[in-house]
């Protein structure tokens, strides 16, 4: 039986290359790597300078990449306004969904209203909702809100510990191995071209349809989106 799953990559670095939003050559080889769903913030932090442009997104979609827009809620501190604000503009231009990072892992009443509130805004606009608590014990439900739910280098864990995952299709999981910082503290190794490609076919195999394997941290190498 084929495993339902997918490959997506996380970039960390420019997208746009000029105040003119023109693509930068990063741009142009995630275009030509082509995975499934890129997640990139659409603006920066501190200075908030914008990283997605119309061009850049003509590029991506032409070549059949979905964006999902990086949003920090900070655990749920960012007020919600402040959260939907950088959603309506990273919606307008042109991401398919939004990838809300630094969320709870623990559900309460008060998670219940605060990401009820800007996972439904996404959705009534057509889009799609990742949640990133980044931990392996996440409550259940967190799958009522999000249409995808990441937990980072955590996966392997998170499939051992959590049988209600069954309950769901796998491309609803998203997981990662990479060298980035922190990431040897969870995996317990570093990751060779060798040992992405094994943590991806247990991945997968495990019920984690959405995998990101990569030996680097703010690019991805091309034997990433070997199926």
């Amino acid at each position: 039986m084929e495993v339902n799953r997918r490959i997506f990559c996380v970039y960390y670095g420019w997208l746009i290359a000029d105040a003119m939003g023109n693509p930068a050559s990063s741009a142009y080889r995630l275009a030509t790597l082509q995975p499934d769903i890129l997640i990139a913030p659409a603006f920066t932090v501190e200075p908030r300078l914008p990283n997605l442009s119309a061009s850049v997104m003509r590029l991506l979609r032409a070549t059949g990449v979905n964006v999902l827009a990086y949003v920090d809620v900070a655990y749920g501190n960012r007020p919600a306004l402040h959260v939907l604000k950088d959603v309506s503009e990273a919606l307008t231009l042109g991401a398919v969904g939004i990838f809300f990072d630094r969320t709870a892992y623990q559900w309460s009443a008060s998670a219940a209203t605060y990401y009820g509130a800007i996972a439904g805004e996404v959705q009534r606009a057509g889009g799609r909702v990742a949640l990133n608590p980044g931990v392996a014990c996440v409550d259940e439900q967190f799958m009522s809100v999000a249409d995808l739910l990441m937990v980072e280098h955590h996966w392997s864990t998170f499939i051992s510990h959590n049988p209600w995952r069954h309950k769901y299709d796998p491309l609803r999981f998203m997981g990662v191995s990479s060298n980035e910082p922190g990431a040897y503290e969870v995996l317990g190794y570093h990751v060779t071209e060798a040992i992405a490609l094994r943590d991806s076919r247990y991945a997968w195999a495990g019920g984690i349809g959405w995998f990101c394997a990569t030996d680097r941290y703010t690019e991805a190498p091309r034997w990433e989106l070997q199926r």
